[in-house]
C-alpha cells in the first residue's frame, strides 16, 4: 500500500471521529457537499469534473466560523492535456453578517491539494475564496450552496507549464486555479425540542352575573421611547464593496468608503492599498505621467517607479512624447539608451542610424567618436559608414578625397569643361576644392595632372585640348595657394580612353581630369 493510500486512510479515520464530537458539541457542525469543478489551466479545454468534499465546522463568534475540510476533486482537459485525481485539504473562516430564510456568507481560506495519480507525496499550498448561501430544511440540518475558487501559488496543478503571456488573470503571475461549485448539507445539534402541552377538555362554563361596575377614570401610559436606529458596524461594513472596510478607508487610508476607486486611476482602493502598495488618493503614485491602473495593466510598468526601465526617461515621457518602450532602455537597439540619445546626443531613439550614415549612433559615440547627427563628421566629403568601410578615418578629411601615396593615380570625377574649350564650368568647383584640401593636408606631395579626351575630332586637336585642360586645373590651384613647382600638366587627348567611345556615356567617362602622385 503506498504513502498517498495510508494518508487518505489515515484523514478519513480522523474526519469520522471530529464529526462524531462535533455533532454531539454544542457550537459544532459537520456536514457534506457534492458538485463539479471546473480548471483555469488550459483555457476552453478545460472540462467539467465531480468533486466531493466534507467538513466539520466551529462558531467563534456570532457571525464568524472556522471550518476545516477534506474531499476529492477530478480535473482535466480535452484533447489529453493533463488528469488529475486529487485530495484537497483547507479551513476557511466563514462570515455570516446577518441571518435570513437564505443566509449569504462569504469565506476565505488556505489549504494544499496532493495529487493522487504522482507516485510523490508533493502538497501544493492552495487559497481557496468564494461565496455561498444557505437555508435551513427543518431542525438540526440546513442546506448550503457554495461557488468557490481555489488559486495555488504555483503552477504545477495541471503539471503543464504556463507560456509567457499566458498568466493567470486574477494575478497576472504563473499559477493554477480551478473553479467549484456544489451543494450540500450541513448537520447541527438543535437543542430539545419544545412539546405541545395536550389539549384540556372544555367546560361548560358557570355564568354568574357580575355587579355593575363603576366607571374608573384611567389615565393612558406614556408612550413608549422612540428608538434610535442601529448603528452599522464599520469595522465590517465595506460600503463601496472594494474589499477595504469602511472603518480602515476613514481611519487608515483617507480614501473614500462610497467609492471603490477614489483617485479615478482605474484601479480599486484594496487593489492599491495590499497589492500594488500605491497611493489610493493619488492616480500617479510615482508622478511619472501614467495613471497607476495604465501602469499597471496596460503599459506593464512598475507604478512605484518612474522609470522602469532606468533609462533616463519617466515612463510618461516614454509612452506619450516619444513613443518608446518604458520597458527597454533601448528601444531602436543602437547601443544608446533612450534618455541619452533624448536629453545627451540629441539622436532620435527610434531610429538606431539618426543621420543615416550607415553607422548606429552607439558606434558612431562609443567606437567611433564620431557626429551621430552627421553623416560626415570630418566634412571630408565621405560619409562616416563608407569610410568606415573603407578603413579610413571619419575623423580626418585629408583621407577623404586621395591617398597621397607616390605612384598613386585616381579620376576627379565631376570636373567638367565647356564643349571643345578649356573653360572650367562652376559646377566642377566643390571637386577642385576637395582637391585643394587634400594638396593643402599634405604639404609635400607632388602631383602631375593630367588631361584625357573622348575621340570626336583630331587626335592632334583633341592632345591640345587635353593639355590646356590640366593646365586650368593647374592654374586654379596655384591661384587657390598650392605652391608651382608641387604641380605639373601635361594632356594625352584620346590615348588612353577608360570606356568606349561608340555611345555618349562612354565619351563622357573619357573626358576627365587624372592626378598622379610623383613625389610624397
Amino acid at each position: 500500500m503506498n504513502a498517498k493510500s495510508v494518508l487518505l486512510i489515515l484523514l478519513i479515520g480522523l474526519g469520522l471521529g471530529i464529526a462524531h464530537a462535533a455533532y454531539i458539541s454544542p457550537g459544532w457542525n459537520y456536514g457534506y457537499e457534492l458538485g463539479i469543478a471546473r480548471g483555469d489551466n488550459q483555457g476552453s479545454a478545460e472540462n467539467l469534473a465531480p468533486m466531493l468534499r466534507g467538513h466539520v465546522q466551529l462558531q467563534i463568534f456570532k457571525f464568524l466560523y472556522l471550518r476545516g475540510g477534506l474531499g476529492y476533486v477530478q480535473l482535466h482537459a480535452s484533447k489529453d492535456k493533463y488528469n488529475t485525481n486529487s485530495l484537497v485539504g483547507d479551513y476557511r473562516f466563514i462570515a455570516k453578517p446577518f441571518d435570513r430564510k437564505w443566509t449569504p456568507f462569504v469565506f476565505l481560506g488556505s489549504g494544499a491539494q496532493l495529487d493522487m495519480s504522482e507516485k510523490i507525496l508533493d502538497f501544493i499550498p492552495l487559497y481557496p475564496f468564494g461565496v455561498g448561501v444557505q437555508t435551513p430544511i427543518k431542525p438540526g440540518m440546513l442546506m448550503e450552496i457554495t461557488a468557490a475558487y481555489n488559486l495555488t501559488n504555483s503552477d504545477d496543478l495541471d503539471n503543464i507549464s504556463r507560456n509567457n503571456g499566458d498568466e493567470l488573470w486574477l494575478t497576472g503571475n504563473k499559477q493554477d486555479a480551478f473553479y467549484s461549485l456544489s451543494v450540500g448539507l450541513s448537520y447541527y445539534s438543535a437543542g430539545p425540542q419544545e412539546r405541545k402541552p395536550a389539549p384540556v377538555p372544555k367546560a361548560e362554563p358557570i355564568i354568574i352575573p357580575a355587579p355593575k361596575p363603576t366607571p374608573i377614570q384611567v389615565t393612558p401610559p406614556p408612550p413608549p421611547p422612540k428608538e434610535e436606529p442601529a448603528q452599522p458596524d464599520l469595522k465590517v461594513l465595506d460600503s463601496d464593496s472594494d474589499g477595504l472596510t469602511d472603518y480602515d478607508e476613514i481611519n487608515l487610508y483617507k480614501s473614500n468608503p462610497n467609492n471603490a476607486d477614489s483617485d479615478g486611476d482605474g484601479l480599486n482602493d484594496y487593489v492599491e492599498v495590499m497589492r500594488y502598495k500605491t497611493n489610493p488618493l493619488n492616480p500617479d503614485t510615482d508622478g511619472d505621467g501614467l495613471r497607476d491602473g495604465e501602469e499597471v495593466n496596460t503599459h506593464k510598468t512598475d507604478p512605484l517607479k518612474s522609470d522602469t526601465d532606468g533609462d533616463g526617461l519617466k515612463d510618461g515621457e516614454e509612452v506619450n512624447q516619444y513613443k518608446t518602450n518604458p520597458l527597454n532602455p533601448d528601444t531602436d537597439g543602437d547601443g544608446l539608451k533612450d534618455g541619452e540619445e533624448v536629453n545627451q546626443y540629441k539622436t532620435n531613439p527610434l531610429n538606431p542610424d539618426t543621420d543615416g550614415d550607415g553607422l548606429k549612433d552607439g558606434e558612431e559615440v562609443s567606437q567611433y567618436k564620431t557626429n551621430p547627427l552627421d553623416k560626415d563628421t570630418d566634412k571630408g566629403s565621405k560619409e562616416d559608414g563608407k569610410e568606415v568601410a573603407e578603413k579610413s578615418d571619419p575623423l580626418d578629411p585629408k583621407d577623404d578625397v586621395m591617398v597621397m601615396t607616390e605612384g598613386a593615380k585616381f579620376t576627379l570625377e565631376g570636373i567638367l569643361f565647356d564643349t571643345a574649350k578649356a573653360t572650367i564650368k562652376p559646377a566642377s568647383i566643390p571637386i577642385l576644392e576637395q582637391a585643394f584640401s587634400a594638396l593643402q593636408s599634405n604639404p609635400t606631395v607632388k602631383v602631375r595632372i593630367v588631361g584625357h579626351t573622348d575621340n570626336v575630332g583630331s587626335a592632334a586637336s583633341n592632345l591640345t585640348l587635353s593639355r590646356q585642360r590640366a593646365e586650368s586645373v593647374m592654374n586654379w590651384l596655384i591661384n587657390k595657394g598650392i605652391a608651382p613647382e608641387r604641380l605639373s600638366a601635361t594632356g594625352r587627348g584620346l590615348t588612353e580612353p577608360r570606356a568606349t567611345n561608340d555611345t555618349a556615356e562612354g565619351r563622357q567617362l573619357n573626358r576627365r581630369i587624372d592626378f598622379e602622385i610623383v613625389e610624397q
